[in-house]
């Protein structure tokens, strides 16, 4: 057999390898559509419980409108039955209907009890009452609302006081105090504009409704961006405020507002050193707000006390790092350093000042440290809730630090004691804990387990599996479970994770091209660590079914392993990613000959389209083929609040900023690429793509685009299948997945 032979009967095999049944072009590109949504394809296996009788019981449902079923469940003995007697609901819904239902189960999936026991749902688009008793069903109408005066919609959502005497409300970006039912109105400001607008949002009153904290957001000095409406034959333009790393961020300014006086008075909050204040709500006696403020290098965090009736304000906890306040807590989710304990007296803190992982910490409200409540064990990700009566401290956080990607449930008490694991399956795990914290639901899986929901004793005791998901129409498409390993990083000595998806008849004897899913962005990880990873797991699992071998890589200065595995990015993005996931490769086609690494191809979006970028301009010889979607060019011009906490200010770091550049390294281009972008773009402009465009064509450097009018970061509509058609078209025909073998 000659090789034009082999490759037309190859091509014709498809991805499923000799022997298998040849598959047509659109079974292959359908199901390569069809896991870009891989939740569709999976049929239960999670719950959403509905506690009863203060967490006795609970009610779910299961199954789609054909065989829905609603069941009652015991927390503590795990017996069930069903809700509802079904055969009597759909009959006397049929009756006053007039009309046979569809299906045989139960015809809602919700439904509210109210204090009789009655029951309300929506079936056909209208709205019943249910006695549960005697089955009689009625159609309820809407209340009548004849005594509220009609009163127009305000500009951003109104905030009532505890004592319901007044609503705060923001009118053409100016803050009023305005009576229920719109009868009394109180202008209280005058100098809100669009650029510097008074918000509800983050605003908080004091527990007797005597006191106001209101913000104003600032634009004033933020930079704009210009975005082009181009489905509009007059193309009008708007200009959207865009603080980039190099320009001005908004500004939050407080204030605190009398309702006796009708003042208004600017808080003193050292405002010229914070960009950013995050409201907590207020301390137990109800007489100060708490909020967290941080600079916008994310390296200072302050804990404030705002009294609520003279607005002094008084630091109760400040934390400060030479890099930057790691993971999640100290970038995005400021909320989560502080939880309530529930006594009135204490709350939870949640930090890394003292070790490689964040640990608790338990303070009072004057702000003085009461004690230490856990040591440095491992990562702790959230608090899930504490449970005040029996002083029990539930948490997210990762046990096993062989395996960072396990996140479990675990308790610890209120005085750094009893320590207790209370969940093991490997992967994620989401808590639903009953309110009166006698059990909890555990939805959990793992990349390559279905998801499953159990019903466990808040001691960590199962009382039973509920529910297992049924993956049947998913490996109807081919889909395989991918397999998670490690190998070293560049240094040759860090363990770094890979996740590896084979295509479907996958044989060790062939030699499949590779593609590289890149996010690498250092605020979290993207290899999968439950059953299905929106986007990224799921991109892999589409690609892979084309017939490529597709790679996840979690490299150095990621989030989750530790602050100085996390500050290992700092000052220096875009200089160590790439070397860390092309040695990866290199070490994974050590041990797996069929990783064909002279056919490496490279896709990503957003943080993934620059990486995308410098995996073509910084390492020609092992990516040959990318398509980057909605990518940065230069940090230094783009939004500056995912950049500058690890990089610090262009203007503090030059060195740090120019290696990043992606525009200055144009001319390394040898391989070939699509940039995908929307011009709608708000995250990463249009303009970011066109002055990359300008520096290929200068260096004349031949690359494609693909543009999709008027869509934004992410697409919608009929963009998202153009989108998915645009790079697998692209793959396949600059990198052809066909196994050669040797």
């Amino acid at each position: 057999m000659n090789r034009f032979t082999l490759l037309l009967t190859l091509l014709l095999v498809g991805t499923c390898g000799l022997g298998a049944a040849a598959e047509t072009n659109a079974e292959r590109d359908a199901a390569y559509a069809a896991l870009f949504d891989m939740n569709a394809l999976i049929d239960g296996g999670t719950i959403t419980p509905h506690w009863l009788d203060g967490g006795a019981k609970f009610w779910y449902a299961k199954g789609d409108t054909d065989n829905r079923e609603v069941l009652v469940v015991n927390t503590v003995t795990g017996e069930r039955s069903d809700y509802f007697d079904v055969t009597r609901l759909r009959e006397a819904l049929a009756k006053v209907l007039d009309e046979d239902l569809p299906g045989t189960g139960v015809p809602f999936a919700s439904f509210e009890t109210g204090d009789d026991g009655h029951i309300t749902f929506t079936a056909c688009e209208r709205r019943f009452t249910l006695d549960p008793k005697s089955y009689a069903i009625e159609e309820s109408m809407a209340a009548e609302t004849e005594d509220s005066p009609t009163r127009e919609p305000s500009d951003s959502m109104e905030l009532p006081s505890p004592n319901g005497q007044w609503l705060a409300v923001i009118r053409n970006y100016d803050l009023y105090l305005e009576t229920p039912g719109g009868r009394e109105s109180l202008r209280l400001t005058e100098t809100g504009t669009e650029i510097a607008a008074w918000e509800t949002y983050g605003a908080a009153w004091s527990a007797d409704g005597a006191h106001l904290l209101v913000p104003v957001y600032d634009l004033t000095d933020v930079n704009e961006i210009p975005l082009v409406d181009w489905l509009d034959p007059a193309a009008p333009v708007s200009e959207e405020p865009y603080p980039s790393a190099d320009g001005a961020t908004y500004r939050t300014h407080l204030h605190h507002v009398s309702v006796a006086q009708a003042s208004v008075t600017p808080l003193n909050l050292a405002e010229a050193e914070f960009d950013n204040f995050t409201p907590l709500g207020l301390t137990p006696d109800g007489k100060a707000f708490l909020l967290i403020r941080t600079d916008r290098t994310a390296s200072r965090l302050d804990l404030l006390a705002v009294d609520a009736a003279t607005g002094a304000a008084a630091v109760l906890i400040s934390e400060t790092r030479d890099t930057f306040l790691g993971g999640p807590c100290g970038l995005y989710s400021n909320d989560w350093y502080l939880t309530p304990v529930g006594d009135d007296k204490h709350f939870v803190w949640m930090s890394n000042r003292d070790g490689q992982y964040h640990d608790l910490y338990l303070y009072d409200y004057a702000g003085q440290l009461v004690r230490r409540l856990t040591a440095d064990r491992f990562p702790i990700f959230r608090i899930v809730s504490i449970d005040t009566d029996h002083r029990w401290i539930y948490y997210l956080a990762k046990p096993d630090l062989d395996d960072p990607y396990s996140r479990q449930l675990c308790r610890i008490d209120l005085d750094g004691n009893r320590f207790r694991q209370l969940t093991h399956a490997t992967g994620r795990h989401a808590i639903r804990l009953d309110p009166n914290f006698t059990g909890f639901i555990d939805n959990h899986s793992d990349a390559d387990r279905p998801p499953c929901a159990d019903l466990r004793l808040c001691d960590g005791t199962l009382v039973r599996r509920l529910e297992t998901a049924d993956i049947s129409r998913l490996e109807a498409t081919g889909w395989t479970p991918p397999e998670r390993v490690t190998v070293k990083a560049a240094d040759g000595v860090t363990d770094i994770w890979v996740s590896i998806h084979r295509p479907p008849g996958f044989d060790p004897n062939f030699r499949y091209p590779v593609i590289e899913m890149i996010y690498a962005g250092p605020q979290w990880s993207i290899v999968p660590d439950m059953f299905v990873r929106p986007e990224y797991g799921e991109t892999a699992a589409a690609l892979s079914r084309l017939g490529y071998v597709t790679v996840i890589i979690d490299g150095r200065g990621l989030d989750g392993r530790g602050r100085d595995f996390h500050a290992f990015v700092h000052r220096r993005l875009g200089q160590i990613e790439i070397p860390d996931h092309a040695a990866a490769l290199r070490n994974l086609a050590k041990t797996r000959p069929w990783l064909d690494l002279d056919r490496v191809g490279i896709h990503g979006k957003s943080w993934g389209g620059y990486f995308t970028l410098r995996a073509l301009l910084t390492a020609p010889e092992l990516y040959k083929v990318g398509v980057a979607s909605a990518a940065v060019v230069d940090l230094a011009t783009t939004i500056g609040s995912p950049i500058v906490p690890y990089m610090g200010l262009p203007a503090d770091n030059t060195e740090g900023y120019a290696a990043a550049d992606c525009l200055s390294l144009a001319d390394k281009l040898a391989g070939d690429l699509l940039i995908t972008i929307g011009t709608g773009d708000h995250n990463t402009p249009f303009g970011q793509s066109m002055r990359m465009l300008k520096a290929f064509n200068d260096a004349d450097k031949d690359v494609e685009i693909l543009v999709l009018p008027g869509d934004n970061h992410w697409l919608r509509g009929s963009s998202f299948p153009r989108w998915q058609r645009a790079m697998r078209d692209y793959f396949m025909e600059k990198m052809p997945p066909v196994a050669l073998g040797d």
